[in-house]
């Protein structure tokens, strides 16, 4: 397995049509991005908010690894699209708000590519007003923010491998008891 880094400068657009310069991972706000909030003294505040669409851009230059299956992953986001010179990648498990999102990108990188994230903390195809007043994205806890979190990477894979792996334990009792394990 290979792994290609693409933590660093980004471009980012949100809403009002200006292109900003932004340092993932990280969120819109710790990079300056967004409105400026009143501060309120029962909660802490963030300096900068982005409710939308946020298209943040890169272009990349990587050998392409003949052979491998590539994955593009990001530990953490909200709801979050890919494009690869302009062609959707599709996700590889189904995404949630709280696990990595995996996009396939096999056969759509060349070597000379631009990605581009569409990141969405409106929550598009989700109960948005239950997620917004939900610990999950309140200001009383962790923000409603924008962004991408944690890693960011290409992952070179061989074209076969285990995703997951369960094993069953039988108990003394004849029940029936689940191990799992994930290896990516």
């Amino acid at each position: 397995m290979e792994i290609y880094d693409l933590s660093g400068l980004w471009n980012a657009k949100i809403g009002d049509g200006k292109e900003y310069r932004m340092i993932l991972p990280g969120t819109l706000d710790e990079n300056g991005i967004g409105s400026g909030e009143e501060p309120l003294a029962t909660r802490f505040m963030r300096k900068h908010s982005f409710t939308g669409q946020a298209a943040i851009t890169k272009k990349i230059h990587i050998s392409v690894p003949e052979g491998k299956r590539l994955f593009v992953e990001v530990e953490r986001a909200r709801c979050l699209r890919l494009f690869v010179n302009g062609r959707e990648a599709l996700h590889f498990n189904p995404p949630t708000l709280v696990t990595p999102h995996i996009f396939e990108v096999t056969g759509l990188l060349t070597g000379e590519d631009e990605l581009t994230f569409l990141s969405d903390n409106t929550y598009p195809g989700l109960p948005a007003k239950d997620i917004v007043y939900s610990s999950a994205a309140t200001d009383e806890t962790q923000t409603n923010w924008n962004g991408l979190l944690g890693y960011l990477r290409i992952r070179a894979q061989e074209p076969v491998f285990l995703s997951s792996l369960r094993v069953y334990l039988m108990s003394r009792r004849g029940r029936c008891t689940t191990m799992t394990s994930r290896r990516r």
